[in-house]
């Protein structure tokens, strides 16, 4: 039980300390439970979107098609609105996630080209899809169907989110099967595994996560625009991250939440930049800081170990000196 504890305390250290370092710096815009709650849903998206991509990024698979299929997915989700309202808004964005998915696998599985190639090539497709599906423009939602973004909607859909991933991740074949073509493909080969099947599932699998995020961007923002030349690609890259710092802190607590504190924390950063007054450009560069000393920290946490006990054992020998 004391293991526990201390595991929750230095998983929630994270962004406790930087919550309260910017609470000091800036207590009158940041001292309230309002910034708190936009913190919060700010992360549900970024979140949703880190579930769908740790699949394919634990088998060893660099998809930068993930934002397009996200808009591309939205924008049909709302055509499909306009004459079936909120059922088809979901209806829409999660079955054309999905077969996006598929079709981005099955590419992948029959090209035999390298991922990043492939998903840059489908990158620029999907974009050019979604402006001519829109004619260059965008799709707006009533008030009525932006229901899944308000209290307490998005919160129990960000629930309900992290326990299916958490009971995939932690409770199915298709997960360690993933993990293990990820580590090893030669012995996921020699105990019966297929890789390339595998992988093509991630792209499925994901896109049910990817399909819920897309749902709740448009809830969110109330409107879908399409993007163009590669501007749907930053998309994946708060996302990633959370998602490598969710791995790094995975001794101390379960990768579902991990990935949660990574993303609520990296906000906590950008909400602090804007609330100093800083350029936005110092995002970028404070994402890249953060990410270092985290990884740095929890890389080297068998030698801090390690250090502190030789420093705890000098100690007690320095004192049997004395005596």
């Amino acid at each position: 039980m004391k293991n526990i504890v201390i595991k929750i305390f230095i998983a929630l250290s994270i962004p406790i300390l930087l919550y309260s370092v910017l609470l000091i710096l800036v207590p009158e815009r940041l001292g309230s439970f309002e910034s708190l709650y936009i913190i919060l849903i700010q992360s549900i998206v970024p979140t949703i979107i880190a579930y769908g991509i740790s699949f394919g990024f634990k088998a060893g698979i660099f998809d930068f098609t993930i934002g397009s299929r996200i808009i591309l997915a939205g924008l049909i989700g709302g055509l499909m609105s306009v004459e079936f309202g909120l059922s088809g808004l979901i209806i829409g964005c999660m079955l054309s996630s999905i077969i996006l998915g598929i079709i981005t696998g099955a590419i992948y599985y029959f090209s035999r080209i390298p991922s990043m190639v492939v998903s840059f090539g489908l990158l620029m497709i999907y974009e050019i899809l979604g402006a001519k599906l829109v004619n260059g423009g965008l799709i707006t939602l009533s008030s009525k169907l932006t229901v899944l973004g308000n209290f307490p909607y998005n919160i129990l859909v960000l629930a309900g989110t992290l326990i299916l991933f958490y009971l995939v991740f932690y409770y199915t074949s298709f997960s360690s099967q993933t993990q293990l073509v990820g580590s090893n493909e030669l012995i996921a080969k020699n105990v019966g595994i297929k890789p390339m099947k595998v992988k093509f599932n991630t792209y499925v699998i994901g896109s049910i996560f990817l399909g819920i995020a897309s749902v709740m961007q448009f809830c969110y923002s109330g409107s879908m625009a399409a993007k163009v030349n590669l501007v749907s690609l930053v998309a994946i890259f708060r996302p990633l991250i959370g998602l490598i710092i969710g791995l790094t802190i995975l001794p101390v607590c379960k990768l579902p939440f991990g990935i949660f504190i990574g993303i609520f924390s990296l906000n906590i950063i950008f909400t602090g930049i804007i609330a100093l007054g800083l350029p936005d450009n110092l995002q970028n560069v404070s994402l890249g800081i953060f990410l270092l000393m985290v990884v740095t920290i929890t890389s080297k946490r068998d030698d801090i170990k390690e250090f502190m006990t030789r420093k705890k054992k000098s100690n007690f020998i320095n004192k049997l000196r004395e005596v």
